[in-house]
């Protein structure tokens, strides 16, 4: 029921495969993206951080097993808690209208939380506590993940935005089974060394988001108005 003023334009007749359609868009995406710096940084940012939490969740279940040598059904309960607390991040997000420089250091707040407290759970042997902390990571990726995609359809051209969301896909996509594998790897290297991978994974999160998202650019990107 929503009126869209936007008039597509007209297909241009191509005799390339599909294939190479989709690396063309993707090109003019990542142009677009790629001369704005600000905007540049927190696409990077939110790529690298799917890249760096993947270890954390493929670990997950043996974390339950020997950190907190709990039966399998609090392995769902993590999960779980993950999802509902990104659900209530969505709903907060809705509620409570940032704008400005307040959402711009709130917005780097919560990719440093994020990470962080799911970090924090490899050190925790009480499953509750555990709980609570992925509930809060989730609420914290819920919330970046709302006002990401709203900055960034408010800060590209209708036309652009499929291909500005799609390179964002892409990436986030892209790196996250790269982030799986490596996540498996390293945990059999270290022998399932939870307190330092998870650890490892928070640290790295936050060197990334801090190195980027404090940038004068990015917090401009940031405190732009949608």
């Amino acid at each position: 029921f929503i009126a869209d003023p936007f008039q597509k334009p007209p297909a241009e007749a191509s005799s390339g495969s599909p294939f190479r359609a989709f690396l063309h868009e993707t090109g003019e995406g990542l142009r677009w993206v790629w001369h704005r710096a600000g905007m540049r940084d927190f696409v990077l940012v939110a790529s690298l951080l799917n890249f760096f939490v993947t270890p954390i969740l493929v670990l997950f279940p043996f974390y339950v097993q020997d950190v907190l040598k709990a039966g399998a059904e609090w392995y769902g309960f993590l999960l779980a808690a993950t999802s509902v607390g990104a659900v209530a991040g969505f709903l907060l997000a809705g509620v409570v209208h940032l704008r400005g420089a307040v959402r711009g250091w709130t917005l780097v707040a919560l990719l440093v939380l994020g990470p962080v407290l799911l970090g924090a759970i490899g050190f925790i042997h009480i499953p509750l506590l555990a709980v609570a902390c992925s509930f809060l990571s989730g609420m914290a990726f819920g919330m970046v993940n709302i006002y990401l995609l709203t900055l960034l359809q408010a800060a590209t051209p209708p036309e652009l935005r499929g291909r500005v969301l799609g390179l964002l896909g892409t990436l986030g996509g892209g790196l996250m089974p790269i982030g799986l594998a490596l996540g498996g790897w390293l945990g059999d290297l270290t022998h399932h060394n939870i307190p330092l991978l998870f650890g490892g994974s928070a640290a790295l999160s936050a060197l990334v988001t801090l190195s980027l998202a404090t940038r004068k650019e990015c917090r401009a990107f940031l405190a732009q108005d949608s």
